[in-house]
């Protein structure tokens, strides 16, 4: 009894250490969730529809995209290109929590499938107070977090369908959020190279997508932008068995995917230009 009245204790001290740290991020999900809520009714889709893409997705800039996503005619094949290039930073975030999260037992996929930009910039440069478990302090953390944002969602939904003004350039809320960052960023001069670098590389790649565009259509396939986004993947799996080794560790899944029809081909350059135009 004692036993379990001190982990009860210890879990509180957690939540209330906790607590504090996310409140920024609390205000931010709120209002960016319900941004989303609100752009996911005006298309036609329900709360249902809202609690399932925040409870099952749960990342921000591929929600707002897979609004596009729902309302446009659905390619399979584009829409995992699109979620793993969006998504593609969140490998980097896993490689360097490894460190922190070991032996965190049990809660560790939740501490995984939870980890958001926002829970990444609090949980890699915080440590719990003395005294609170470094488990449970990251737990509650990422939990908090992730709650927020549903409630951000569902009541946004909510509301959306008794909005009756107009709704146009509420998608841009995120591509705000970024350039928010981006500033914050640039202030500090070691930050500004990178800034810049990153600027320069999608405003040249955004051009040579333009040309090709002008050059075979937006619709039709960009072997250029496919090759310099996923050509670099397959090298790493030499001597190479398919074109796609890199999708999966088991052949029999990347044989699946071939045999697919409804999963083969390069994405459009079209698809390329709008995304690195949303980057711009």
């Amino acid at each position: 009894m004692e036993e379990h009245e001190a982990i009860v204790k210890n879990r509180s001290a957690a939540l209330r250490a906790a607590f504090p740290a996310t409140v920024p991020v609390m205000t931010g999900y709120l209002c960016l969730g319900a941004a989303f809520g609100i752009l996911l009714r005006t298309a036609g889709y329900g709360i249902g529809w809202s609690i399932a893409m925040s409870m099952i997705c749960y990342c921000g800039s591929m929600q707002f995209v897979g609004v596009s996503l729902l309302t446009a005619a659905f390619d399979p094949f584009q829409a995992l290109l699109m979620s793993v290039m969006v998504n593609a930073r969140h490998a980097f975030y896993g490689l360097s929590m490894l460190e922190k999260y070991r032996g965190t037992g049990p809660v560790r996929p939740v501490l995984i499938c939870t980890l958001t930009d926002e829970t990444f910039s609090l949980v890699s440069t915080l440590e719990p107070p003395e005294g609170v478990a470094r488990r449970d302090f990251y737990f509650w953390i990422s939990l908090l977090d992730y709650l927020y944002w549903q409630v951000g969602c569902t009541l946004g939904n909510a509301v959306g369908g008794l909005l009756t003004f107009d709704t146009t350039g509420l998608d841009f809320t995120l591509t705000a959020l970024f350039i928010v960052l981006l500033l914050e960023q640039v202030k500090k001069k070691e930050n500004r190279a990178a800034g810049i670098i990153g600027m320069v590389c999608t405003a040249a790649s955004l051009a040579v997508i333009r040309a090709e565009c002008l050059r075979n259509g937006e619709s039709r396939p960009s072997a250029v932008a496919t090759q310099a986004s996923f050509g670099i993947y397959n090298r790493r799996f030499a001597p190479n068995r398919t074109s796609m080794d890199w999708l999966s560790l088991n052949p029999d899944n990347v044989d699946a995917y071939l045999k697919d029809p409804l999963c083969q081909g390069n994405a459009s350059a079209g698809l390329f230009r709008e995304m690195l135009s949303g980057i711009r």
